[in-house]
């Protein structure tokens, strides 16, 4: 696996890479995404065989912001390569923007040498990453979030999922979802799958998302 790095900052090149190092031997570096692009155009073979073993890890400021539609041109034109976005904005704003772009990973700014060791074990063996510390922050920043009891208009969703979509969008497993909602966990199981296929997802995580960028989550279900 190659790693690459995106980043305006070279201090903070060398700090992933000096995290890195000792796995990954072929690692590069860019201070623009201009650089990025060239390097990729470089490639002898269109068919992007270059890029499949490829993750790009890109760092994102504040001042970012106006690069996200470059991101979503990396996947437009490289779609075998694959996306790591390091957030040192911390933004609710920008993970939600970021996560429309069909990237492979996100997490914070503030991650330990283990969390972005074990994120890029998850991307290269084809799974989704996104940081667990992000959804949880989002959950609190609502602590009285839920479903609402509105059923908002055009979900394909019933109340019960609803109702079960707002537990795991409170970080509960399906022991504790089937205990508050007294049902057996094989009803919250087969409640969840379904959940899965209406709203086109494949795991929690894309099912915590989908409840925020639908404005579902707003206020108590029960009183």
């Amino acid at each position: 696996m190659k790693i690459s790095i995106l980043c305006r900052y070279p201090v903070i090149h060398e700090g992933i890479k000096s995290i890195l190092r000792n796995k990954y031997e072929d690692i590069t570096c860019f201070t623009s995404i201009e650089d990025c692009f060239k390097t990729l155009d470089s490639t002898e073979d269109t068919s992007l065989n270059d890029t499949e073993d490829t993750i790009l890890i890109i760092t994102l400021f504040k001042e970012d912001l106006k690069i996200i539609d470059n991101i979503l041109a990396i996947k437009d034109n490289y779609s075998k390569l694959k996306l790591l976005i390091i957030d040192f904005n911390e933004s609710k704003d920008m993970f939600f923007k970021v996560s429309k772009l069909n990237v492979d990973g996100y997490m914070l700014g503030t991650f330990a040498q283990e969390d972005i060791s074990y994120a890029l074990h998850k991307i290269s063996t084809g799974t989704k990453f996104y940081d667990r510390e992000l959804l949880y922050r989002l959950v609190e920043d609502e602590p009285a979030a839920t479903i609402t009891s509105k059923n908002n208009l055009g979900t394909p969703l019933t109340r019960r999922e609803l109702e079960i979509l707002s537990q795991l969008s409170n970080g509960l497993s399906n022991f504790e979802i089937a205990k508050n909602l007294n049902i057996s966990e094989n009803t919250v199981k087969k409640h969840i799958s379904n959940i899965f296929i209406k709203i086109n997802v494949k795991d929690r995580t894309q099912a915590i998302i989908y409840a925020y960028e639908s404005g579902l989550i707003a206020k108590p279900l029960f009183l």
